[in-house]
């Protein structure tokens, strides 16, 4: 015959197993230059947040995804794999920006590739989105030194440079 015997299973866990599968390391990251805003995001797109300033406690193993921006500088993303408890540091690269400014005229020319990092080559763009005075028609850009038409090239220094519209008699 059968015997029927009652009873409950009770799992067994290991706490000491348990624990060596789940570690945490601190992770300082910085940048260079210092104040860099940091974003850390999990393999699921979820921002993980600090434990204190830019020192994070994240899973031995696991990789993020790590955000630095800071104005003025090339935003930087990097994949970061945990190994071992570090200060990353990233270097940032400084940005430099092209601006269009209308002169004696109205309108907007946005250049939407500045910023640019130095020694880029930045090609001038035409006078499209500008209302000329009465009576004048776009010409050039003017850097403050030379005239530069539409379709020139230049390359990019270390300052921010202001393009203003040159208008000649229609």
């Amino acid at each position: 015959g059968y015997q029927t015997v009652t009873g409950s299973i009770t799992p067994i866990v290991d706490s000491t197993i348990r624990k060596t599968l789940i570690e945490y390391i601190e992770v300082e990251f910085a940048s260079d230059p210092s104040g860099a805003a940091v974003v850390v995001k999990d393999d699921e797109n979820n921002t993980v947040s600090p434990e204190s300033g830019t020192t994070y406690k994240l899973l031995k193993g696991k990789t993020y995804e790590v955000s630095f921006s800071l104005a003025g500088y090339k935003s930087e993303t990097i994949e970061y794999t945990v190994n071992n408890p570090e200060t990353l540091t990233v270097d940032l690269i400084e940005t430099f920006t092209v601006t269009y400014a209308a002169g004696d005229g109205t309108g907007t020319v946005i250049d939407t590739d500045s910023p640019y990092e130095d020694g880029t080559e930045v090609t001038v763009l035409p006078g499209t989105g500008l209302t000329p005075p009465a009576g004048k028609v776009f010409t050039v850009w003017n850097d403050g030194t030379e005239d530069l038409a539409p379709e020139d090239v230049f390359i990019m220094g270390t300052t921010a440079v202001v393009l203003t519209a040159v208008y000649a008699d229609a």
